[in-house]
């Protein structure tokens, strides 16, 4: 926490988020392309110098006045060009959070993708609830929308929806359609019961033959694009189908290709995934749909105490 006098001398804390730190790069090479080459060092610490003096002045910060012996800050009429100019607020990164809209569809420009008869989609074939729509309708195909948790997906997502049940489901979005109403097509996956034997991840699979005709999973759903939660990182499950590299291609530097080449993995099917459960993105929105013991943290070591002693003994041998 940062104490009132510190605010009163260095200015807002927004001054001081990290967010600005990733748009550093950046900011560095313009300061060198702008240089002069004599002392490019100099040049670019002058310049984050006055950057940072500017930030300074219109974020209400203080400074020593010598001549009437107190500390002063600018006047209300420049601190209000941060108040009201939203060029300098994006610069600062002081801007309004961008209102999330769920199920909110970006379209492929119509010249690429023109309009489709319902009965052309891939949504229709999979139709299994009543009302489905006029098959003389037209869609238009989605290039991404977004989630609840404001993510944008896209085809190819792999995201966690809900079903006409209420009842959560992972799958991969195959197609995206708008018309007089959104829908999403979802290529629906199976998340086992056990976790993966080397990672500890749940593993994910399509639903076999017995499984569809006894209602417990369907190969694909169609649901609404209101109904899609979150996005999540599905890895495929190379260890089981024992993947190789079998693939190879030139490597590619400033979009041409170069003699280099690198070898990529061909996977031997597509039937069995797993679902990272340690990325951040998400984090807490997965562990509420997924059972207890798929999402629990297990440490490496129960006695910790001890762990660190034998470590310990160890680097004092070494």
């Amino acid at each position: 926490m940062a104490s009132r006098y510190n605010v009163w001398r260095f200015g807002l804390l927004i001054r001081f988020a990290t967010e600005k730190y990733e748009v550093f790069n950046g900011v560095f090479r313009l300061n060198s392309i702008h240089s002069n080459r004599l002392a490019p060092s100099r040049d670019i610490a002058t310049r984050f110098a006055t950057m940072d003096r500017v930030k300074h002045l219109l974020s209400g910060g203080y400074w020593w006045d010598s001549s009437r012996s107190c500390w002063i800050q600018a006047g209300a009429a420049v601190q209000k060009i941060l108040l009201d100019d939203p060029v300098f607020q994006r610069h600062l990164g002081w801007v309004s959070p961008k209102k999330i809209v769920p199920g909110a569809v970006k379209l492929f420009p119509a010249a690429k993708s023109p309009p489709l008869a319902w009965n052309d989609t891939t949504a229709s074939k999979h139709w299994l609830t009543e009302n489905p729509p006029n098959p003389e309708s037209a869609w238009r195909r989605g290039q991404s929308l977004t989630a609840q948790s404001g993510d944008k997906v896209a085809v190819g997502s792999w995201v966690w929806g809900l079903n006409a049940e209420g009842r959560s489901v992972i799958g991969r979005i195959t197609e995206i359609l708008s018309g007089a109403r959104t829908l999403v097509t979802i290529e629906q996956f199976i998340c086992g019961e056990r976790p993966h034997p080397e990672f500890e991840w749940p593993v994910l699979r399509r639903p076999n033959g017995a499984e569809i005709t006894q209602g417990l999973g369907n190969s694909f759903i169609v649901l609404s694009a209101g109904s899609i939660q979150f996005v999540c990182s599905v890895q495929h499950d190379c260890r089981l189908g024992k993947c190789r590299p079998d693939l190879s291609r030139k490597e590619m530097q400033e979009r041409e290709e170069t003699s280099r080449i690198v070898s990529l993995i061909k996977h031997a099917d597509g039937d069995h995934f797993i679902l990272n459960t340690i990325a951040l993105h998400n984090f807490v929105r997965l562990s509420r749909v997924l059972p207890r013991p798929l999402i629990e943290l297990k440490p490496l070591n129960e006695n910790h105490v001890a762990f660190h002693k034998e470590m310990a003994a160890q680097a004092r041998v070494n």
